[in-house]
């Protein structure tokens, strides 16, 4: 429900002329300062000659434990789309600014041990030669998608690739290139009932050394008219693991569908064996997605009697 930070290609990717989405997540509470992380989104369609571009901003913030580790990302997002009959291609790009900064205080390291109180003195050097407390850089990231609806069962799959300028994020004043990370999902609406459909989801990514999958699905029930105005509501779990090296969590999902809004909330239940600090706790995030109606005319048939 991040559209705008896991593929460029799904700027713009709706039945809808723009779209709003929000996440936070809130991760390790119970094993020290938490990780944040927010994602604010907009995205919206256009029309020329008939060719359909599409164009959107997304905002980033991650703060990282204890060393208080903060990134701020603003990327600017553009897509073409291209349909012919079933088919639908994408590609997207996504030109970035990176702002990173620190602030050490209240951490230690092990040069600030003090053996003559037994305890760590903050006024000692701390041994490590950090040129800036900061850093600043340009980022380019860039995706295809394609999608085919095949009337109950419409499937999607995309590859995206970030940091491809490998941008240099050293706090020390060497050559540090952030390595290229690439992710492939795939996922689809399989209409099994009247009423109830799967969502199935895959995401795999790698970046550099690291690679982590994500797979499970959904299970969607179609509402009828209620005082609510909900059409749907749907829950599911996924599992995440380092790719057969360490399954890490099983999300737990919940959320529900208006006619313009989704709103989801998860909580991943940690089982690696993190398990024995966090008691199982690992995160929960919340999300939000308004898409408004399409301006675009539906193609309509008009009957004719023919003499």
């Amino acid at each position: 429900m991040s559209p705008l930070t896991i593929n460029p290609a799904q700027t713009g990717n709706m039945d809808g002329q723009w779209r709003f989405s929000g996440n936070h997540r809130n991760q390790w509470r119970t094993i020290g300062k938490p990780f944040n992380t927010t994602a604010i989104g907009y995205d919206r369609n256009f029309y020329l000659y008939n060719e359909q571009l599409s164009g959107g901003l997304v905002y980033l913030f991650d703060e990282t434990g204890g060393s208080n580790l903060k990134m701020h990302k603003i990327a600017l997002s553009g897509a073409y789309h291209k349909t012919y009959d079933i088919h639908k291609f994408h590609i997207g790009f996504q030109p970035t600014y990176v702002h990173k900064a620190y602030d050490l205080s209240g951490t230690s390291f092990p040069s600030q041990y003090d053996r003559n109180t037994g305890q760590f003195n903050a006024n000692l050097p701390n041994g490590d030669p950090f040129l800036s407390d900061q850093v600043n850089y340009f980022d380019f990231n860039a995706g295809i998608a394609y999608g085919i609806d095949l009337n109950k069962f419409r499937p999607e799959v995309g590859v995206a690739v970030f940091h491809l300028n490998k941008p240099n994020e050293s706090f020390f004043g060497t050559d540090y290139q952030v390595p290229m990370r690439t992710t492939f999902t795939l996922r689809a609406d399989i209409d099994i009932m009247n009423n109830i459909s799967l969502l199935p989801n895959i995401m795999y990514m790698e970046h550099g050394k690291a690679s982590e999958i994500l797979y499970g699905t959904n299970v969607l029930f179609h509402l009828k008219e209620n005082q609510m105005e909900a059409t749907g509501v749907y829950g599911g779990v996924l599992l995440r693991d380092g790719f057969n090296r360490n399954t890490d969590a099983a999300v737990i999902i919940v959320g529900m569908r208006f006619p313009n809004l989704d709103i989801g909330f998860n909580y991943d239940l940690n089982i690696s064996e993190l398990k024995t600090s966090t008691d199982l706790r690992g995160a929960f995030e919340l999300s939000v997605i308004y898409t408004s109606p399409s301006m675009l005319l539906k193609k309509t048939a008009i009957p004719c009697d023919r003499y």
